[in-house]
């Protein structure tokens, strides 16, 4: 599979925690997915996650990321 990706929203939970919002588009399929990655301090060093969410359950889902996605989407519609 080939993946293009638009990273649209990070932040720094603190202490090195971090977490990465991008808009992914698979090239074979078309289809459009969010994918949230998660650095996360864990013992000695990191732990990494990453997850794939359907857009529409993305979406419906409320909070800053969901905020800057719909703004991202927003700005494609000119007036």
């Amino acid at each position: 599979m080939a993946f293009k990706s638009l990273e649209f929203f990070h932040s720094e939970k603190g202490m090195g925690d971090e977490q990465w919002f991008s808009l992914i588009l698979d090239r074979d399929t078309g289809a459009v997915a969010v994918l949230h990655e998660t650095s996360l301090r864990h013992d000695n060093g990191y732990k990494r996650d990453t997850h794939h969410i359907e857009l529409e359950v993305f979406l419906n889902g409320k909070g800053t990321p969901q905020d800057k996605l719909r703004a991202l989407i927003g700005s494609l519609v000119k007036d």
